[in-house]
């Protein structure tokens, strides 16, 4: 837009007819007002959404509902391997599923010069950025009839935010 206002202005300066420059400004400031508003409104609805997340214990299996409307059912035998982390912070969170998926991507540049991509992708499953693990680590214990340990944690993670509702 500076440079659409510069060049407006440089063409005043030779007396030539800026209608497209000024038109130009501002469809890109509508473009630029349109773009602001979506990230002003997208990102706190997707963060609205993720936090209606629901977890549920049962006494026959443990529930996560979540927000788009699916549940997913974990009975005891799909339990065995749990994972119980608590944070620093006191928070923590439970996993049913944990997979690290690690990928390499090979792609070369129109000059000829190849590059390598490394990605890691962690997909966890469970009862996640939970405030106090303590009182769903119990209901578990008690649905599986044994102990849950907490597994040690020395960070919290960076997506981990704990906001009272």
């Amino acid at each position: 837009m500076g440079v659409l206002a510069a060049v407006g202005a440089i063409l005043r300066w030779w007396d030539f007819d800026v209608w497209l420059v000024r038109v130009s400004f501002w469809v890109a400031c509508a473009f630029s007002g349109c773009a602001f508003l979506a990230l002003a409104v997208g990102v706190p609805s997707t963060w609205w959404a993720a936090r209606r997340n629901g977890y549920v214990v049962t006494n026959r299996r443990a529930l996560i509902v979540l927000s788009r409307g699916k549940v997913l059912s974990y009975p005891p035998a799909e339990m065995q391997s749990l994972v119980v982390r608590r944070y620093p912070d006191g928070g923590g969170e439970i996993l049913f599923e944990y997979r690290e998926v690690k990928t390499t991507e090979y792609s070369s540049d129109p000059d000829g010069s190849s590059r390598v991509r490394h990605r890691r992708e962690v997909h966890k499953v469970g009862f996640l950025e939970l405030a106090e693990p303590e009182a769903p680590k119990r209901a578990l214990e008690a649905l599986l009839g044994r102990e849950l340990h907490y597994e040690p944690a020395s960070t919290v993670p960076a997506s981990s935010f704990h906001f009272p509702l």
